[in-house]
Parts: structure tokens; sequence; C-alpha cells
């Protein structure tokens, strides 16, 4: 689940939870229920991160959060 090349960025951004998970939010669309990845899918997709880091953001391709994001397509089309 490698992050691919960024052709048509979005934004998203990640909290760390209490139990190490990350919660991953599409910052243009808050509607659109977060993502739940375990600390490996984290770390697979967003490598630079910091292991410190408790939140932050980044770009995914639109493609790729598409497959991360269920309900993404139906965000689009609100």
């Amino acid at each position: 689940m490698l992050k691919p090349l960024i052709v048509k960025p979005v934004q998203v951004k990640f909290v760390k939870t209490v139990v190490g998970y990350w919660n991953l939010y599409l910052v243009d669309y808050p509607h659109v229920k977060p993502v739940n990845l375990s600390p490996a899918q984290f770390r697979e997709i967003f490598p630079e991160v910091s292991p410190k880091a408790r939140l932050g953001c980044d770009e995914l391709d639109r493609t790729f959060a598409k497959t991360l994001f269920a309900s993404f397509a139906d965000a689009q089309s609100a």
C-alpha cells in the first residue's frame, strides 16, 4: 500500500489515537468518515512522518485516496 506519485493531490490530516492507531481525514470533505489505520499501515503510506508525531497533514493522490476512503466518490458528487 505504498503512496503513489501524486498527480491530482488531495489534502489529508492525520491524528494519532490514544491506543497508537491513526485517524486519517479528508480536509476538503469533513463529512466523509475518517479512515482508521494501524501503525504499520500508516508507516507504509507516510514513512517520512516522525514516530513522535501526534498529528499532521500531507497530500495523497486523489485516486489513491479513493481506495482508502470508500465514501470519497460520494463526497465529490455532493
